[in-house]
């Protein structure tokens, strides 16, 4: 202050900017910058600030680098396309608009001086701008169409650095915007090539698109590897929060794609305790996108709603692809709830706002597999298959199994629902060798219900048998009626009564896997001679403790059903409600129940069913002993009506053998030997 009141001012001023050349020299650069901004020199702040800034970015202090470089004039700052070039930079992460049009004025300075390295970054920012923001996205046509112009085919790169940025750059529009393209592969692997040349702090964004992209073609292993280099290169940079949630948001997209759902909700909690803590909230909308994604797929619509619920003011803001993607997940939400009205007016609004994107390959496609079901399901028929012609043109020019396997799967359910069995066992075909190759078990806007009728049409038809029952059962996929009468159906628990008592687990017989006490499998059969549904618990307790008094026989009943649940280990195999005993249907399967619904309406395969008497020729309690002879009854009533079509065919040898085998399966069904012998 001393100096201050015996100096003039520009005497001082002149001691401050040569105090503030010393402090650089000793590396004391904000101490530095303080005195420059009080001499308003600007002159000598502008080379340390641009000396400095690269280094700032890299210690994410964004925001010291934005006040220092805007406490330089606009006057001047407009005339230094550097500083522009870096005060977008700190502010991409916060906003993407703001930033484009920053680096949209510094590239035009940068062109029109000549500065080549200049115009390339530029461009680059620009580039980036538009897929931080995911909004705007038809802006990347002119940049892409000007990339030729201002780096001709053949001109070499001012360093490894910078064709880093470009090539990483160029991958990631390309990826986004056109990925059809038939240079997108080309550029792909030449930023793979170059990432170690990357600035640390783009480094995390392209790893995320790389592995994204993979999904998106369907090759998961690929994005699994991609995802542990990932989180190896964090862990080695010891990277920002930022990087971290990116990280996370990438893990549970491969998650849910590999119906790992558990890890999935895992991964975002951790991601939304990360946020919640850093404060950084600029990803909310792509990681909520995820968890909703794992919630649709195992058909928990509750929580799904809830989470477009947080999701909406979220997208309200972003708008673009981000709006687009929320849109699509509502649509897909209202179509599991069978509102079709809802979901085809979401859907419509995500492709229109596709639309005034750009026409994005990827995310057209993805929502258009939906707007194709929608609109079939509304009568639209001819509106479906156009979008699934047009689906198969991008996943062609892709080349995207994971497009082409919900493709093929769409194509098959309509191709059924119409009655062309050929056409859909095609489809299905197709879709089930890609699944099969890839590992794919989900597609965009899946029905778990039509997964399941699709699922048993392709296993009654031998098509990949071994992959569509990892996928029923990684699904867990409840049973259609259809199912019951197909023998290769992976059910938890399949319980045979026919001839004798047999018992599967998970594929596994039980006498295989441990014995079964009496006592339990006594109660088993009392709950399928009841039928198996909704049987009061207290006809079981009369049954089996008919000597117990009332609370005893209560007491045993309920020892007896919890070891029998945990005999069979799985889960709501058994349900108890209100009183009543059911066996549940999506989870297990029992040929005499099985036989006793299908008897009308699939006779052949239900006489096939019958391979003995119910429980086999032992003495049967007499609670019991009633189900084995209606059983019998029906039986030989199914034999009967199929001799008389036989015979009324002129297979009257075909009749006689038919009776033989019915004969051998049940020796006891003697209205059978009355109609053989009327034969002979």
């Amino acid at each position: 202050h001393r100096a201050q009141q015996v100096m003039g001012p520009v005497e001082f001023r002149a001691l401050q900017r040569k105090a503030a050349e010393v402090l650089v020299s000793a590396d004391r650069i904000e101490d530095a910058v303080l005195l420059f901004q009080a001499a308003e020199d600007w002159e000598g702040l502008v080379p340390v600030i641009l000396a400095q800034a690269n280094g700032l970015i890299e210690a994410r202090r964004n925001q010291t680098l934005e006040l220092w470089i805007r406490s330089v004039p606009e006057s001047l700052r407009s005339h230094i396309p550097w500083l522009n070039f870096w005060l977008a930079t700190t502010r991409m992460p916060f906003n993407p608009d703001e930033t484009y049009t920053i680096f949209e004025q510094v590239f035009e300075q940068f062109r029109a001086c000549g500065d080549h390295v200049g115009t390339l970054v530029a461009w680059c920012g620009v580039v980036q701008s538009v897929l931080f923001g995911w909004a705007g996205m038809g802006r990347l046509s002119k940049w892409l169409s000007l990339f030729l112009v201002i780096h001709p085919e053949k001109t070499p790169y001012p360093s490894l650095e910078i064709e880093s940025q470009v090539a990483t750059s160029m991958a990631n529009a390309i990826i986004q915007y056109q990925p059809d393209r038939s240079d997108t592969r080309v550029w792909l692997k030449r930023a793979e090539w170059l990432a170690d040349y990357l600035p640390p702090a783009l480094v995390a964004g392209i790893r995320y698109i790389f592995d994204i992209y993979y999904l998106w073609i369907g090759d998961i292993p690929s994005a699994v590897g991609g995802l542990d280099q990932f989180q190896r290169h964090l862990r080695k940079l010891q990277a920002a929060t930022l990087a971290w949630i990116l990280y996370y948001i990438e893990k549970a997209t491969v998650e849910w794609y590999q119906l790992e759902f558990h890890q999935c909700r895992e991964t975002v909690r951790k991601a939304r305790v990360l946020a919640d803590d850093s404060g950084i909230h600029i990803l909310d909308h792509a990681l909520f996108g995820q968890a909703t994604y794992a919630e649709l797929l195992t058909g928990n619509l509750a929580m799904a709603n809830a989470l477009l619920t947080e999701q909406a003011p979220l997208v309200q803001r972003t708008g673009g692809v981000y709006r687009a993607h929320y849109e699509f997940l509502v649509a897909w939400l209202m179509f599991l709830r069978t509102d079709l009205g809802q979901a085809w007016a979401h859907i419509d609004h995500s492709v229109n706002l596709l639309r005034q994107e750009g026409d994005p390959k990827f995310p057209m496609a993805f929502a258009g597999i939906l707007a194709a079901d929608i609109l079939d399901v509304l009568g639209h028929s001819e509106e479906a298959a156009q979008w699934l012609n047009r689906i198969e043109e991008i996943a062609e020019q892709m080349e995207s199994d994971y497009l082409k396997f919900g493709m093929w799967l769409v194509s098959a359910r309509i191709a059924f629902d119409g009655g062309n069995d050929t056409r859909g066992h095609d489809a299905l075909q197709k879709a089930l060798a890609i699944g099969e190759t890839r590992g794919l078990m989900q597609y965009p806007g899946m029905k778990p219900n039509v997964l399941a009728q699709l699922c048993s049409k392709a296993l009654k038809a031998g098509i990949e048998v071994s992959f569509v029952q990892r996928m029923i059962r990684k699904h867990r996929l409840a049973a259609p009626p259809e199912a019951w009468l197909v023998d290769t159906w992976p059910w938890l628990v399949k319980i045979h009564t026919f001839g004798k008592l047999e018992l599967e687990v998970d594929g596994l017989s039980m006498e295989k896997r441990r014995k079964a006490p009496h006592r339990l499998l006594e109660l088993l059969i009392a709950i399928i001679a009841f039928g198996g549904q909704d049987i009061p618990v207290v006809r079981l307790v009369d049954a089996l403790w008919p000597d117990a008094d009332g609370d005893q026989a209560q007491e045993n009943f309920k020892k007896s059903i919890a070891r029998l649940r945990k005999l069979l280990a799985v889960k709501d195999v058994i349900l108890l409600k209100d009183g009543r005993i059911s066996l549940n249907w999506d989870l297990c399967w029992v040929d005499a129940l099985v036989f006793d619904k299908s008897a009308n309406q699939h006779e052949e395969q239900t006489i096939r069913l019958y391979k003995g008497p119910f429980l086999g020729h032992d003495d049967l309690p007499a609670w019991a002993e009633s189900q084995r002879n209606q059983l019998r009854t029906k039986f030989v009533r199914l034999v009967n009506r199929h001799c008389d079509q036989t015979i009324e065919a002129g297979k009257v040898k075909e009749a006689i053998h038919s009776l033989e085998c019915a004969i051998e399966t049940d020796p006891l069904a003697e209205p059978l030997y009355q109609r053989l012998l009327s034969l002979s």
